[in-house]
């Protein structure tokens, strides 16, 4: 039984959970949606839209909605046949193109008619990205095309806007948008090709000579994303996005071969030198794809090699054969041998220069055999003591040395599988092998060997071998919410035996009348002070309503620990500071519609101006908070106040008690949680929730709602948040009543209050796609940051703010 229960749990649950965390980090696909209306523009629900891709014969098909809206999600690359049909009217069909991490826009408006007749629109939708974030398609056709120096694919970057490249590539040589060049987010085909120590690119990093020491083959490239504003699901960094998708194979079998050559007797004459400078290179290399099983299976390869060798002319200043006698003289010039001394002209008498007879080292004689002199007339010989002669000047003598650049990179090639389950999941690999040695002048050292010393004319080279071997799969699983199992009966009995759920569980997990997922729990945010800080301050007690507030912050202010309050674009803290103040002031972003803006509004302005007032006596470094930078505010006593989760108290609490942390063991101590404060409007809190979710076509559907209600029983879920020290709480309104459910630390008690006031952006109406792209572009914060600083008066900062909800609006409306 607990076997079957656990495969019940792996294959309807931990799944989602899974392909979230995969999607977070592999953005490989993108997304078709729009609208079906008919011929008078009234939304046509129920209708059949279907896209295949002629490639591969991937078809994936979902039914408009109430309103006619369509989402076709996690669509691999390709130009999709989209088919609109449904009883009553005629089938249209257009082309609709799919790029990386981009939504493309296509609306369909039908013509009465029977089912069978169908209407094809010629034109293709525009690639018009309605996509999160400002993404630049980079032209492939130019990475094939124009010429790159060392098949570097990141030479066609300079031609996208906002990026600036060293002149000539090199190592750590892409800024974007003026971020820091390792704050790039180098991704193949959505998997991470980040080099973890320098902060670079993996495959494609330069080497020695500024060119790639490990090739990704410019034939292997189907498309090239930047990214400048990148959404959550990238991560890892805060830089650009740079995604480069791989071909795959198709039905048809597909290949190229390549040869390019460079030549010095295709060359002019190097500007030093009268003769021209030996060159060559040669790249050659193919690609090959096509089906292992039709319509399911597919691979794709790509072979590059390349062989690169010139001599690099420089200007130096080599030693002569008089500079080695004027040495020989000073070890020879001893006081019982004084012919090589220089005499004193008045005196006649010699300068002797050895005086302790001291022998020139062996180590060092059998070292001069590799280093070059000159003979004074431009040629070179080892600068031993048998080649000192007097008659050649001594002080140095500049010549032209060549010196040879090498890299030769004898194998670099790319494998992937696409392999498709089903219309619905679909797996990828890829393996990239790489391995190339450069050769190169080290940190300025541009004198080549001696001849005739043993040594390579790149003997003083710096030789760099450097393998490299990539891989990564993705598992894409597109799911929309009636692909998700119906656990209203389980949400029901929850509901009896809990004695109901907050409203927030019941917004987030149901859709069109039926829950679809069931809400796990939440991460509270509470007010978390020093009353220590305010009773010395002559405040003594966390403020109840917005106005003691402003008038505790300017004690704290006037105390030298003001009040700190988010205003950085931090995921977290950003959302769980801001929304609370525009709803206490009865300021909202949507009518109940969900659709109408409603942010312009005299509550919404009210809710600027005491920001405005707050700000001014808050630390402005509250401006570029991310995250972590209140807690550390918060810790080392910067400020008396700030909101957030319990994890300040936890980690203080944690590094006093097991490590003994004197200073964190104050913190500890002396800290508390305060429930927010009151505004016109009432009490209100935005925290982070969680979703438990099946799969409505698990093969055991019945399992996996078992799971669930052993999850959520009360002899599971009640030690199960006592263990979680309020840190997440379940949404149900009978838990505040278990006391065995709570910490025991009274600095937690406030947290069992906090799932009363808890509140979904997007208010007044329900949760949306348009609210989350105001959420990912911080409109909200920035709202009120642009206000307190005076960037924008508090009108025109509504204003602007009004008019990004509008357009976050049209982008997912079209």
């Amino acid at each position: 039984m607990l076997n079957r229960l656990c495969k019940s749990i792996y294959c309807a649950l931990i799944l989602i959970l899974l392909s979230a965390v995969s999607l977070s980090a592999q953005v490989t696909t993108g997304e078709i949606t729009g609208t079906v209306t008919d011929q008078s523009g009234g939304a046509v629900a129920g209708a059949t839209v279907s896209a295949v891709c002629p490639d591969t014969n991937q078809t994936r098909s979902v039914t408009s909605g109430s309103a006619g809206e369509y989402q076709l999600s996690g669509m691999p690359i390709c130009v999709y046949k989209v088919t609109v049909s449904l009883q009553g009217f005629k089938t249209t069909t257009r082309d609709v193109t799919v790029n990386v991490a981009q939504t493309t826009k296509a609306d369909f408006k039908l013509q009465v008619g029977e089912r069978n007749e169908t209407i094809e629109v010629e034109a293709a939708s525009p690639l018009v990205d309605f996509s999160s974030g400002d993404t630049t398609e980079v032209d492939t056709k130019a990475i094939l095309d124009l010429p790159t120096e060392g098949r570097d694919f990141k030479s066609i970057l300079g031609l996208t806007p906002g990026v600036q490249r060293s002149p000539g590539g090199g190592f750590m040589d892409v800024s974007i948008n003026g971020q820091r060049t390792s704050t790039n987010n180098y991704m193949i085909d959505g998997v991470p090709n980040n080099d973890r120590f320098y902060g670079n690119e993996l495959v494609g990093q330069p080497g020695l000579l500024g060119v790639p020491s490990a090739l990704l083959g410019n034939d292997s490239i189907e498309e090239y994303s930047v990214q400048q504003l990148p959404t959550a699901e990238n991560g890892v960094k805060g830089g650009a996005a740079i995604n480069v998708t791989l071909k795959s194979g198709s039905n048809n079998f597909h290949g190229t071969a390549f040869y390019f050559g460079d030549y010095d007797w295709l060359n002019a004459n190097n500007f030093f030198s009268s003769t021209r400078t030996a060159y060559h290179n040669h790249n050659y290399g193919g690609t090959l794809g096509g089906p292992i099983i039709r319509d399911r299976t597919f691979f794709f390869v790509n072979f590059e090699a390349q062989r690169n060798k010139s001599l690099a002319p420089y200007n130096v200043i080599l030693p002569t054969q008089g500079d080695i006698q004027a040495v020989t003289n000073f070890f020879t010039c001893t006081p019982a041998n004084t012919t090589s001394c220089t005499v004193d002209p008045g005196t006649g008498t010699p300068f002797i220069t050895n005086v302790h007879n001291l022998p020139m080292n062996p180590a060092g004689l059998a070292l001069l055999k590799y280093y070059p002199c000159s003979d004074g007339a431009g040629g070179v010989v080892q600068c031993t003591p048998s080649a000192a002669s007097a008659a050649v000047q001594p002080g140095g003598f500049t010549q032209t040395v060549l010196l040879p650049n090498i890299n030769t990179l004898p194998a670099s090639f790319i494998v992937k599988i696409d392999h498709k389950l089903n219309n619905k999941i679909n797996l990828s690999g890829r393996y990239l092998y790489a391995d190339s040695t450069q050769s190169g002048p080290a940190f300025g050292y541009t004198i080549p060997p001696a001849a005739g010393s043993g040594l390579g004319a790149d003997g003083f080279n710096s030789i760099v071998p450097t393998r490299v071997q990539f891989a990564g799969g993705n598992w894409i699983y597109s799911i929309a919410a009636n692909k998700l199992l119906d656990v209203t009966d389980i949400a029901t009995e929850l509901d009896t035996s809990w004695g109901g759920w907050y409203d927030v569980a019941k917004q987030s997990g149901i859709v069109d009348g039926k829950w679809r997922a069931l809400m796990l729990g939440q991460a509270p945010a509470a007010w978390n002070w020093r009353p220590d800080f305010f009773k010395a301050a002559g405040v003594d007690k966390f403020p109840d309503t917005f106005d003691e507030l402003l008038a505790a912050a300017k004690k704290m202010h006037a105390y030298g620990k003001p009040i700190g309050m988010s205003l950085g674009h931090a995921p977290g803290d950003g959302k769980s500071t801001n929304f609370p103040v525009l709803w206490a002031f009865g300021g909202k972003e949507f009518e109940a519609d969900g659709k109408t803006v409603a942010l312009n509004s005299p509550e919404t302005l009210n809710a600027v101006k005491w920001y405005s007032e707050m700000y001014k006596y808050m630390d402005p470094a509250v401006l570029g908070w991310l995250d972590p930078d209140n807690n550390q505010a918060f810790l080392t006593e910067q400020c008396s106040a700030t909101v957030n989760v319990n994890t300040i108290y936890l980690g203080a609490r944690d590094a006093a008690d097991q490590k003994g942390d004197a200073a964190k063991k104050i913190v500890a101590d002396a800290m508390d949680h305060a429930n927010w404060p009151s505004g016109p409007a009432g009490r209100f809190a935005n925290y982070n929730i969680n979703l438990w979710a099946g799969f409505a076509d698990s093969p055991n559907p019945e399992g996996a709602k078992a799971f669930l209600r052993a999850f959520f029983d009360k002899k599971f879920i009640v030690p199960w948040t006592k263990t979680g020290r309020s840190y997440f709480i379940p949404n149900f309104k009978g838990l505040d009543a278990i006391p065995e459910a709570w910490p025991d630390a009274p600095q937690l008690k406030i947290f069992r209050e906090l799932n009363k006031i808890n509140r979904l952006p997007g208010y007044a109406g329900p949760p949306s796609a348009a609210a989350t792209d105001a959420i990912n572009k911080f409109v909200l914060v920035d709202m009120f940051a642009n206000a307190v600083t005076g960037k924008m008066k508090p009108e025109e900062a509504v204003a602007w703010a009004t008019d990004q909800y509008k357009q976050s609006v049209a982008k997912v409306q079209g």
